[in-house]
């Protein structure tokens, strides 16, 4: 997660940037009930997990004196844990090539607020191709 807003600062000639920057490291477990069928192209899977999120918010401060701009910057760092579950679809294209659907539902909440939010519960949709590599 990504996002980056400036704002003026209401009781002078001031502005302020904050970026923030939430990384989530996370691991689970997936089920794929069709596994034992082997020569099955599409593999349905469901997955679930936790995840350690580390949310960083970088703040840059302006102030207007004459024809200068003086400059601060500053950066806060959050942590939280958080959960995930979703369902997905491999493709098996090849003995090597596979093509993977995954939807996932993350929940994130953080005790602080980081760029004005807690709450960083959502959806997320992610395509891939992979490559297997035997013999390693």
């Amino acid at each position: 997660y990504l996002g980056e807003t400036r704002f003026h600062d209401p009781n002078g000639d001031g502005y302020f940037w904050k970026k923030v920057t939430v990384y989530p490291v996370s691991g689970g477990v997936k089920f794929y009930p069709f596994s034992s069928v082997k020569n099955y192209r599409w593999q349905p899977y469901a997955h679930a997990g936790f995840a350690f999120i580390t949310g960083v918010e970088e703040i840059r401060l302006g102030e207007y004196f004459g024809s200068s701009v003086l400059v601060q910057e500053g950066t806060n760092t959050y942590t939280t844990l958080g959960w995930q579950a979703g369902l997905g679809m491999d493709v098996v294209l090849s003995r090597f090539w596979v093509i993977d659907a995954d939807f996932k539902y993350r929940g994130v909440k953080f005790n602080d607020e980081v760029g004005g939010l807690k709450n960083f519960n959502g959806p997320q949709v992610t395509l891939g191709v992979s490559y297997i590599v035997k013999g390693i």
